[in-house]
């Protein structure tokens, strides 16, 4: 490194060490011969200069630096890191950037250097499909804006390529926890290996891509698991139901609950358009492009009824119910005080009781428009589904529809239903640490309605208790998954997604209420390149065949990309 540009990085402000800072630039000189580098967290160029030194070096490619130069939380008037160098007082706010571009100018180091000047989320939502050999995150340090920038970026990086969190703290008493989270929760997911540390610099490399999978490859089971798989096949994406009049583009969910004669099927987040509106696209197996200024309509649930003994067939085949127009519609509908505070409704699972359907479903509310996954959740509710007309009628408490508040943000009531004699199982998740653990609660089949009669499985014996803030972990789950009783293995079996893994997952038990086995992993499921996750991994167990020998599973991705079809067969 030249040790101008090295003496010039260290007198500019900044919290980049020394050592750190010439690791950056090792790694960059390295990386960037295979594609761009990019930083998250500019501030006046510190790190900048030792990225895009080593860009230079390598001769090939540029960085990109990320920074809306307002100054992070922290950064601004009365904090503890704020500099009057950088206040700009005629507009009232901190001001970065001329301190940043002269900097560069100075190194001479611009045509290094591709500065964006915007919020990192925007800049992720937009980024186009180009790949990225070194991502620095040193941007906000709040929770919500560490995993933000992890989830946005992450998945740019090319196998092989580096992954580097600033002000990474194993002591919290030295620091902030959220890019320590941050670390662990990536090696956590399988995707990324440890490559060093140096002081507070976190160095990750993104593991090896595995072959992408064929049409019905047969996917690695563990050797460890406790119910053998003898294969695993990838079977494809799914076809969505269309009509004369309107076509489904993509949706989230696919629970099914079987209602004897019929299957219902109840999803989230659904879009779908006006067959006039769209160039005919036959195969139904990827989102039908939609013309400019024609976009689809979106509802944030919607349910239909199917027959067959064939799951595949049975999805593309959904009558949906729908409004006087003949459309899709919500079957859970927000009040208009709830949609003027941007509150929707997800479906989870029910089960059938005397002609009726028993619906969980989650509330959200949106906290931030510019982000995919800006919400938070309010807790879960309980519907009742007349299942030949569709109509849905909230149960309410004190005319509160919210039955199970969520305590923590994630968290989800109702994403099982079984039924053993005269005893209804519901199963919950939530997440209090980086992956989210099931929880189990029962009722009386005839007192389903009644929340104050649930109950909570509180110890493995098992013993019940009356507060769901007591209820026992069961263990390791997705934040959503199913369960059900397995002939072939006599056995239940759970199923969920790892979703940043992106890795089927299954644990078994000799009891409904446990205790499971440790998860257990399938195999890596195929995906888009542009998923940053995959999730909402459901089998289906009236479609299994001979008793459990084969079970179809289907999960979805982001981005209303067509859901996907897994079949596992044990052996």
């Amino acid at each position: 490194m030249r040790e101008e540009v090295k003496q010039l990085a260290l007198t500019t402000k900044g919290f980049l060490s020394e050592a750190e800072g010439l690791r950056l630039y090792e790694l960059a000189a390295e990386s960037s011969r295979r594609a761009p580098c990019l930083e998250i967290g500019s501030y006046c160029g510190r790190s900048t200069l030792f990225l895009a030194e080593g860009c230079r070096m390598g001769g090939s490619h540029p960085l990109f630096a990320i920074d809306h130069h307002q100054g992070s939380e922290e950064q601004q008037a009365g904090q503890a890191y704020f500099d009057p160098d950088l206040f700009d007082a005629r507009e009232g706010v901190v001001n970065t950037l001329g301190s940043f571009m002269s900097t560069l100018r100075r190194a001479g180091l611009t045509e290094w250097v591709i500065p964006i000047v915007t919020e990192s989320r925007r800049a992720s939502r937009y980024w186009p499909e180009t790949e990225l050999s070194l991502v620095f995150l040193d941007g906000g340090h709040s929770e919500e804006d560490a995993f933000q920038d992890f989830r946005g970026w992450s998945r740019r990086v090319l196998p092989g390529g580096y992954l580097c969190i600033h002000d990474v703290f194993d002591d919290p008493a030295e620091g902030g926890q959220a890019p320590y989270h941050v670390r662990e929760y990536a090696r956590s997911t399988g995707e990324w290996e440890d490559a060093g540390q140096v002081e507070t610099l976190a160095i990750l490399r993104r593991r090896p891509e595995e072959p992408a999978l064929e049409a019905e490859p047969a996917m690695p089971a563990s050797p460890e698991t406790t119910a053998p798989v003898r294969a695993a096949c990838f079977l494809g994406g799914l076809r969505q139901a269309r009509t004369d009049s309107w076509a489904i583009i993509g949706q989230d969910g696919g629970q099914s609950i079987d209602l004897g004669d019929r299957i219902l099927f109840v999803f989230s987040d659904t879009l779908f358009a006006a067959l006039p509106n769209l160039y005919h696209n036959e195969s139904l197996t990827a989102p039908y492009p939609v013309p400019a200024g024609r976009q689809g309509i979106f509802l944030a649930n919607s349910a239909g009824l199917s027959r067959g003994d064939d799951l595949r067939q049975a999805l593309g085949e959904i009558r949906y119910y729908t409004d006087e127009e003949g459309f899709p519609r919500e079957i859970i509908e927000p009040t208009g005080p709830e949609r003027e505070q941007e509150v929707r409704f997800w479906p989870e699972h029910g089960i059938s009781l005397d002609g009726k359907v028993y619906l969980y479903y989650l509330g959200v509310q949106t906290v931030d428009r510019s982000s995919i996954w800006g919400f938070h959740t309010l807790g879960a509710g309980l519907a009742v589904l007349d299942p030949e007309s569709g109509a849905c009628e909230r149960i309410r408490r004190e005319n509160d529809w919210c039955l199970w508040r969520a305590e923590v943000d994630d968290f989800h009531f109702g994403v099982q239903v079984l039924r053993d004699d005269e005893d209804v199982y519901v199963f919950a998740s939530v997440r209090k640490g980086l992956l989210p653990s099931a929880l189990l609660a029962r009722v009386k089949a005839d007192q389903i309605a009644d929340p104050a009669a649930y109950e909570y499985l509180y110890t493995p014996q098992p013993e019940w208790g009356p507060d769901l803030e007591g209820a026992l972990s069961l263990g390791e789950s997705g934040s959503e998954y199913s369960v059900s009783y397995n002939p072939y293995l006599g056995r239940y079996l759970m199923i969920y997604v790892e979703g940043y893994g992106k890795t089927l997952m299954m644990r078994t038990a000799d009891r409904l209420f446990g205790p499971y086995s440790q998860p257990q992993q399938i195999g890596h499921l195929p995906h888009d390149r542009s998923s940053e996750l995959l999730y909402l991994g459901f089998e289906h167990p009236t479609y299994r065949k001979n008793d459990g020998e084969t079970v179809y599973i289907t999960y979805c991705q982001p981005r209303f990309t067509a859901n996907s079809l897994i079949a596992v067969r044990f052996g």
